[in-house]
């Protein structure tokens, strides 16, 4: 009788390892969660420690410790040293609570809201569509004030570093205002603001959402500079004002027809040489690649009815149906997000810095 190693008995090892790997995948993202939820990266940031002194911060015995820090220390995540174990450099700067750059909530949001529901990819896949009552991934955050806040608070910690980055990376210095279309607690909006102070900015969100991020925004001294406006930008009118706009991380949840919209009535609300930026997951043309934009376009089918992840080819031709030309699709986060730069046809400032 065939067993389900005897296929492999005779494997090259990286084919063997690459079947094992993506088989056994779940067990490593459970690892890092569970980490992530016990805390084990903070309580090693001050230093290497025995097993017996991190299993008494854990609250564990040192069986059930030591092999959690022996999976970590497998998955790279953790660093042996004789009897003693440590961070390595990558869960310092990005795990550990309180570092600038922790992305912990974000990780674990992944894992409260997406993992469970991937049980149900399969009968997703037969269904079409998800199997709870879901036709939006993030409709939900309208009426619930503290999944809102949940949800808004992790994406606020991810989001922080990629908006530092687009503001170093595009030119605003042009642009007088900024509406950042589905902004959450405006992170990208600070970000921006800091590095350019001539800028004033409307976020248009939730009303749920709205609310978490005045609070951002009294924290972080810019009231006066910042305009909040509650509604659905599916359904709602949009702020006027804006000669510049940014859509990040939200086109892909809604359809063809919506984004069609959507890109419509921003095209004809911004003025002549007004840009827009999208920030999102974006498709090879041949749709199989990069790796996560495929695996979170096939989560889309558990949790929305129409969204989608778009290929750089279906944005250009949404985007030209909208009115918008000059279009410029690059890598942002690396094998991730992408940056989309369109332009209201006009006088040629789209913003972009060529270093």
């Amino acid at each position: 009788m065939l067993t389900w190693w005897t296929g492999l008995a005779d494997a090259p090892p990286h084919e063997a390892h690459a079947l094992h790997a993506l088989g056994l995948g779940f067990m490593a993202a459970r690892t890092l969660h569970v980490a992530l939820e016990l805390r084990l990266f903070t309580h090693l940031a001050p230093g290497s420690q025995t097993l017996t002194h991190i299993a008494n911060a854990l609250a564990l015995a040192e069986r059930a410790a030591g092999r959690l820090i022996y999976a970590c220390a497998a998955l790279g995540l953790v660093q042996a040293t004789g009897d003693n174990f440590g961070n390595t450099p990558l869960t310092q700067k990005y795990l550990v609570e309180g570092q600038p750059k922790f992305i912990g909530r974000y990780l674990r949001l992944f894992d409260a809201m997406g993992y469970h529901r991937w049980e149900q990819m399969s009968e997703a896949l037969r269904h079409n569509g998800p199997v709870d009552d879901l036709a939006h991934p993030y409709h939900y955050l309208a009426d619930d004030a503290e999944d809102a806040t949940t949800f808004s608070a992790a994406q606020h910690a991810g989001s922080r570093s990629l908006g530092h980055a687009l503001a170093r990376r595009v030119d605003f210095t042009p642009f007088t205002c900024l509406l950042d279309l589905g902004g959450g607690s405006g992170a990208y909006t600070v970000e921006i603001l800091r590095r350019y102070p001539h800028l004033r900015a409307i976020l248009f969100d939730f009303p749920q959402v709205g609310r978490l991020a005045e609070a951002v925004m009294r924290q972080e001294g810019l009231t006066d500079r910042v305009h909040i406006v509650g509604g659905d930008y599916e359904r709602d009118a949009l702020p006027a004002g804006p000669d510049v706009v940014l859509w990040s991380g939200n086109l892909h949840a809604s359809s063809p027809e919506i984004c069609r919209r959507v890109l419509t009535w921003l095209h004809d609300l911004l003025p002549p040489g007004g840009m827009l930026l999208i920030h999102d997951y974006v498709l090879d043309d041949s749709r199989s690649g990069p790796l996560i934009p495929a695996l979170l376009a096939l989560h889309l089918t558990l949790v929305s009815e129409h969204g989608q992840v778009y290929s750089g080819a279906e944005l250009r031709d949404l985007l030209a149906q909208a009115g918008f030309e000059d279009v410029q699709i690059e890598p942002f986060l690396i094998g991730h997000s992408s940056l989309v730069i369109a332009q209201r046809e006009g006088r040629n400032t789209h913003g972009k810095e060529h270093r």
